[in-house]
């Protein structure tokens, strides 16, 4: 049997050759799994809510998947894929860059009317974790689905330098223009909240029935999508576990915080052309100069 999780074909679909659940969603179907959270409930695994942020595109604002970017076929929604770059005390070595995915959890098959979302964001300081991770409070995103009767989507976002390095010497690239740069990772949040938006239905979600959640930094985050235009109109609900309302609001604080301190660990602190000297960096290279 298939479930094809739509609004418009909450239906099941005769297929003897498949047992895992279909979503229809804007860059095309994605083929969950049964088995990966209580009895009555679908999983869908690292789906793409935007595309990769390598090479040119590292340290931009997410950009988002279009007809060149979307996958063909089916996508494989059962394995979460790699976690955000990070040196991987909760997630193994399995990091990359290439990490802006989220993980759904739902009803299957859809209850006759759409439900309320849990929008997730893990903890781990802005520098680890994963919405999969045991440290993340990985089985508790399943279990409300079940408990709170809601759709759980768990947000990967980009992490340390790569989510959140705040330097002058990058606003000169920044799409953003106005000498704008940083909170990347906060970026990706309001771009995985803009994908809830187009395809919470699909998994039987009420998108005019948002609720962020976030733990410690994912916390933190919270404060900052209550507190930014961008996310207007994104959330409706919010509450922050342990989070701390304290930001960073200029370049000049970030410096005085880890930020130059950074930029001092890699090879580029004395580069001729700083910007670009930090394009240069391989992955390695960027968790180097994490500072500790």
């Amino acid at each position: 049997m298939v479930f094809v999780l739509s609004l418009m074909a909450q239906n099941v679909m005769a297929d003897n050759h498949s047992t895992r659940p279909i979503a229809l969603l804007d860059c095309g179907p994605a083929a969950g799994v049964f088995g990966a959270g209580p009895s009555g409930t679908a999983a869908f695994f690292g789906i793409p809510y935007a595309r990769p942020p390598v090479g040119s595109r590292r340290w931009q604002p997410p950009a988002p998947l279009d007809s060149s970017s979307c996958w063909a076929g089916t996508y494989d929604a059962s394995a979460p894929g790699a976690a955000c770059l990070q040196h991987g005390r909760f997630t193994g070595d399995a990091s990359s860059e290439d990490c802006l995915r989220v993980h759904v959890w739902a009803p299957s098959p859809p209850a006759g009317e759409l439900r309320p979302v849990l929008v997730w964001l893990h903890g781990g300081d802005l520098i680890e974790g994963s919405g999969v991770s045991i440290q993340s409070g990985y089985g508790a995103e399943a279990n409300l689905t079940t408990t709170a009767g809601a759709v759980v989507v768990a947000v990967e976002y980009r992490l340390g330098l790569a989510g959140f390095l705040a330097l002058d010497e990058l606003a000169d690239r920044d799409e953003r223009g106005g000498g704008i740069v940083g909170n990347y990772g906060l970026l990706d949040v309001i771009a995985a909240l803009k994908w809830v938006q187009r395809n919470a239905a699909a998994f039987g979600g009420d998108r005019r029935r948002v609720t962020v959640c976030g733990q410690s930094s994912g916390g933190s985050l919270v404060f900052a999508l209550l507190a930014s235009p961008r996310a207007a109109g994104l959330i409706h609900r919010a509450y922050s576990l342990s989070g701390s309302p304290r930001l960073n609001s200029t370049t000049a604080e970030a410096r005085s915080y880890w930020h130059l301190e950074a930029l001092r660990r890699t090879r580029c602190a004395t580069a001729p052309q700083v910007g670009s000297c930090l394009l240069s960096l391989n992955a390695s290279e960027l968790l180097t100069a994490m500072p500790p």
